[in-house]
């Protein structure tokens, strides 16, 4: 390989970098690049070989590419600080010169002067260029200081204390995150826990306020088993609960139960209340409709027995049988103001109560006088009338053929009273019977073949007749029954 340097003076071989130029004398070229392949230079102890600090003069600012010669033509122009033609450039320094190596003169590189006074090497480049002849790659350079020979130093590890404070605040900010989630839901568990209490103790005062109130539709609808049937009727029912109204209610805390999912299933409400001069308490259950609780059972159970009567049941005729009723007192009538039942009401005084109904009618008093004086006053025609066979009258008697009875003589009794026993029956309508047994006697004076003979009867035999009335009609109908 031909050596690049010129001859010194008398023969004497070229200088090696870091030497000085003969006096007076100047490099006739840029030195090229050595062909011998780069060595790795050695790593110093902390964060790797850095060059040493350049003096200020020294002219050497290793850029990141081979720098071109400085060649008339070649169309490179040097920037501020490099030599312009016929003044020494700087050499350019192997890998073997460079490195953890002194330069000549025992100081480090960078510290002699550039020729003249003058920096002999080009100007600083931006860190982060190729690299330089001979494998190197080197730092920033300018007056900071020489440049890092072996590539970028390693950067410094995050900072253990940083990243430790830091995972504790998230691990914290997560802790009371997942604190803060568990003591809301808990909270808000709370709360609804408060409001299904609250709320199934709403349900049961609603249904005693419809009772009040007289709505059946709204009573029903806190209840979560349908009802209907002629006693639910709004009439119906608003007379029944006018006649026994409903007073003194108590409703209780509710007991709520939930299953292990935490839904709501069930509830239990005490409460009391007082209706037709009775005390009444009860536990209700609720269940879960939605989000709504409704009570299990609302109403009670009457049962209507068979009648030849009207069933009315507050203005409304029933017919026989079982139907569900609301808390309230039910008046009942036949329908005809002469007859009355017995067991002229019934009062439901609570949900689940079960009543039965018996039709046992009779007549009212006055009827009772009404008709007994419509048959009276019949009888007393007949008795005082003096035909013996009138077939309007139960007071008859048969008289052997060829008989001729004096009616001037006629004179009925009665053997016994008819009425201790007497019986009132209803037909129908207003219409009436009354049953009795007569006893008639007779006394009369009965001509035959122009002799008088006396004819009595003893009343010994009875008779049961039945006199049919009305209450609007005085008339009465005598129909024999049967012998006593």
């Amino acid at each position: 390989m031909s050596n690049p340097y010129p001859p010194g003076p008398e023969g004497q071989p070229q200088h090696p970098y870091g030497s000085q130029p003969p006096a007076g004398g100047a490099w006739d070229s840029a030195p090229q690049q050595p062909q011998q392949p780069p060595q790795a230079p050695q790593q110093p102890q902390q964060g790797g070989y850095q060059q040493p600090p350049m003096s200020p003069g020294s002219g050497y600012q290793p850029t990141s590419a081979s720098m071109p010669p400085s060649s008339p033509g070649s169309g490179y122009q040097p920037s501020a600080g490099q030599p312009s033609a016929g003044q020494p450039p700087s050499n350019q320094p192997s890998a073997d010169q460079y490195g953890a190596q002194p330069g000549y003169g025992g100081q480090g590189y960078g510290g002699q002067q550039g020729y003249g006074g003058q920096a002999a090497g080009y100007s600083a480049q931006e860190p982060g260029y190729g690299p330089a002849p001979g494998g190197g790659q080197f730092g920033g350079g300018g007056d900071q200081g020489g440049g890092q020979f072996g590539g970028q130093p390693p950067k410094k590890g995050p900072n253990k204390v940083v990243i430790g404070t830091i995972i504790g605040v998230v691990v914290l900010a997560l802790i009371g995150g997942i604190g803060g989630f568990f003591l809301y839901k808990k909270n808000q568990e709370e709360k609804e826990y408060a409001r299904q209490v609250e709320t199934a103790g709403q349900t049961v005062q609603g249904f005693f306020d419809a009772l009040v109130a007289g709505d059946p539709s709204k009573a029903l609808s806190f209840s979560s088993e349908p009802a209907s049937g002629p006693l639910v009727d709004p009439e119906v029912y608003k007379a029944a609960a006018e006649a026994a109204p409903v007073s003194n209610v108590t409703v209780g805390e509710a007991t709520v139960v939930q299953d292990d999912d935490k839904n709501f299933v069930s509830a239990s409400v005490e409460s009391s209340w007082s209706i037709d001069g009775q005390d009444m308490t009860k536990t209700w259950s609720l269940s879960k409709s939605g989000d709504d609780w409704k009570l299990d059972t609302v109403t009670g159970s009457v049962t209507l027995a068979d009648s030849s009567l009207d069933i009315v049941i507050n203005g409304a005729t029933v017919e026989p049988g079982t139907y569900e009723a609301l808390p309230g007192k039910y008046a009942v009538t036949t329908g005809v103001d002469a007859i009355v039942y017995k067991s002229d009401s019934f009062t439901v005084t609570g949900p689940g109560e079960e009543i039965s109904w018996l039709a046992d009618a009779s007549i009212s008093d006055d009827a009772k006088k009404k008709i007994l004086d419509n048959v009276k006053g019949s009888l007393d025609s007949c008795m005082s009338q003096d035909d013996i066979m009138n077939e309007a009258c139960p007071n008859r008697f048969n008289v052997d053929p060829g008989f001729t009875i004096d009616k001037k003589t006629v004179e009925f009794g009665m053997a016994s009273d008819p009425w201790k026993d007497a019986k009132i029956i209803h037909l129908e309508g207003d219409q009436f019977a009354v049953e009795a047994t007569f006893h008639f006697t007779l006394k009369a004076v009965a001509t035959k073949d122009k002799k008088k003979y006396n004819i009595t009867g003893s009343g010994k035999d009875g008779k049961v007749w039945r006199a049919i009335s009305s209450l609007d009609d005085s008339k009465v109908t005598w129909q024999f029954v049967k012998n006593a």
